[in-house]
């Protein structure tokens, strides 16, 4: 179900720009805690963008969060049918992080895959 809605997100930012390719956010999955759960971060090959995908048993899966760059920052949204509170928790923490933070999380993700 999220990866299903992942890929429809992506596809519609493809769509945005007919001669983009389809993002793909493969690059890491790194283990992360977040509002007290536990997720996965995966580094998108635009170079910018990053998702946070719900680790099974989380209660807030399925969900997952894109966080893209923006000319001023970074912008969070996400999606999902699991427990709202568990990722209101986590979407807070992810903003608490600020720009920096969010940057280093990529940064972290991007690392994991060179790695390898």
């Amino acid at each position: 179900m999220i990866a299903a809605a992942l890929a429809l997100w992506l596809a519609d930012q493809a769509a945005a720009d007919t001669k983009a390719a389809p993002m793909k956010c493969e690059i890491g999955g790194i283990d992360r805690r977040f509002g007290s759960t536990e997720w996965i971060v995966y580094a998108c090959d635009d170079g910018g963008s990053f998702v946070v995908v719900s680790k099974p048993g989380n209660p807030a899966s399925p969900f997952y969060f894109i966080i893209s760059r923006k000319p001023d920052g970074y912008g969070i949204s996400g999606e999902g049918s699991g427990s709202k509170t568990a990722s209101a928790a986590a979407r807070d923490e992810l903003a608490a992080l600020g720009n920096e933070g969010l940057a280093a999380l990529n940064a972290a993700a991007r690392r994991q895959e060179r790695d390898k």
